[in-house]
């Protein structure tokens, strides 16, 4: 998912006059792989002194306690890399947190790019300097603020299930006159 390219990112930030802290929340799953790239990251952090910046979470929290935690950040970046969805899940999660969100130019994104903010590439440079240019331009993001809020208004549950329910009641309805 980008995580090793989004930790070197942060260490190219606080090798310059940058100071930034990250939380990863990266559950582990029942699979070995899961738990390898786990163990990788940490190793990667400790191997670039970041251990002090950079938190790795690996707790599975339902949706409401992750949308909680996510609220709480600043920015939310998802550093994917490549992916064979057709759209992100995980990516509407962090928009209904509230917070800006970052993201790389992967097609998963393609339908959110007028609520998120995309970085130029996936690479750990691109990365970093996309999170440079997003602090230095912090106050001139209003706009993307705006746009995101009309998003979460527009995609709140309760919204969309009374357009669910009246799609279902149209259906219900032109099957009693077939």
């Amino acid at each position: 998912k980008g995580y090793r390219e989004l930790i070197h990112a942060i260490n190219i930030l606080n090798r310059s006059k940058y100071s930034i802290c990250l939380t990863l929340y990266t559950a582990i799953h029942s699979s070995n792989l899961s738990k390898v790239h786990f163990e990788e990251l940490k190793v990667l952090i400790n191997s670039l002194k970041l251990s002090k910046c950079i938190k790795l979470d690996s707790h599975y929290y339902a949706d409401t306690e992750i949308l909680t935690n996510l609220s709480k950040q600043d920015l939310i970046i998802f550093p994917y890399q490549t992916s064979n969805e057709s759209s992100s899940a995980s990516v509407r999660h962090g928009l209904a947190a509230g917070p800006p969100v970052l993201v790389t130019p992967v097609s998963i994104f393609d339908d959110l790019q007028d609520v998120v903010h995309s970085f130029s590439g996936t690479s750990s440079e691109e990365i970093a300097n996309g999170i440079k240019t997003w602090l230095e331009n912090f106050q001139n993001n209003k706009n993307f603020h705006h746009k995101s809020q009309n998003w979460r208004k527009q995609h709140r549950f309760s919204l969309l299930g009374r357009r669910l329910q009246g799609l279902i009641r149209g259906l219900e309805l032109n099957q009693e006159f077939l």
